[in-house]
């Protein structure tokens, strides 16, 4: 699993993202998206830096990298500011170009490396930009099927698949299956808790789009499940739900049994609540 970003250490493997300042689009053109990879293998060799795998969708980045040197900070900031003064100064824009500091997590665990590969391939997939993960131009993942890759990434490229203990054959089958888990879909994007206002208009738009919630007791353990198990508080659940703190936590429960148990009925209202709430790979919701 990955940890939260404050340690930095040596020969560690990192999954980096970085978002648009209030989740705008930070690539315009393919002349942006040329110049961010441009800087991207000159910073990586001044700092030594591996680069597994990236991806550069409109408004954010994925990348997944190994630093030798404790300097994973230094990089970022200056790849981050070098391309926020490219950006301003071509577009005539100036302020802010990124939101916050980039996000980095620790990718201490095998599973989970392989999982934000898999991940970072898929982005555009489910996102709906393209059908099929090679296709995309600014994803490395493509370069996987090619006999010509760009220098700076060929070594580390093969290392990453080497890494994830699988053939690429094998990689290739388990990126094509585009199911991605919205607990997963939560830790890769970086996303905030829910807030109240989010849960409102979740509610809102399964009673709108699945069915009155008040008149469905499955509807409603699923959807409360589902509010609970991704961030949002259980005080906030029962008051907008109407329902006490006590009978929550014993849906969470119940309805996580169900889940385990292979209850088809549960688990296919949960995949209609999770459609209703999330646009796969973007950081986007239906709700906006």
């Amino acid at each position: 699993m990955g940890r939260g970003n404050r340690t930095i250490f040596e020969n560690a493997i990192y999954h980096v993202l970085g978002r648009g300042n209030r989740g705008a689009n930070i690539f315009y053109d393919d002349k942006d998206s040329k110049f961010f990879l441009k800087k991207l293998s000159t910073f990586s060799e001044e700092y030594s830096i591996q680069i597994f795998s990236y991806v550069l969708m409109r408004n954010h980045y994925h990348i997944l990298l190994r630093t030798k040197k404790p300097n994973l900070p230094s990089f970022m900031q200056r790849i981050n500011l070098v391309y926020s003064k490219y950006f301003n100064y071509i577009h005539g824009l100036n302020g802010h170009l990124f939101q916050d500091r980039y996000k980095a997590f620790v990718v201490d665990k095998n599973g989970y490396f392989i999982s934000v590969l898999r991940y970072i391939a898929l982005n555009p997939v489910v996102a709906g930009i393209v059908e099929n993960a090679e296709d995309y131009e600014w994803s490395s993942y493509r370069f996987l099927f090619k006999n010509e890759k760009p220098e700076w990434l060929r070594v580390d490229m093969e290392e990453a698949i080497n890494l994830a203990g699988i053939n690429r054959e094998d990689f290739k089958l388990l990126v094509d299956s585009t199911y991605i888990d919205y607990k997963d879909f939560f830790k890769f994007e970086a996303m905030p808790p829910l807030t109240v206002s989010r849960i409102k208009q979740i509610i809102h738009k399964i009673n709108d789009e699945i069915g009155n919630i008040s008149e469905n007791q499955k509807l409603l353990y699923v959807t409360v499940y589902y509010l609970v198990n991704n961030g949002a508080k259980i005080k906030d659940v029962s008051s907008l739900l109407n329902v006490s703190g006590k009978t929550i936590s014993r849906i969470v429960n119940r309805t996580k049994n169900e889940l385990e148990k292979g209850n088809i009925l549960y688990a296919n209202i949960l995949k209609r609540v999770e459609a209703v709430h999330l646009v796969p790979g973007t950081g986007w919701t239906k709700l906006e």
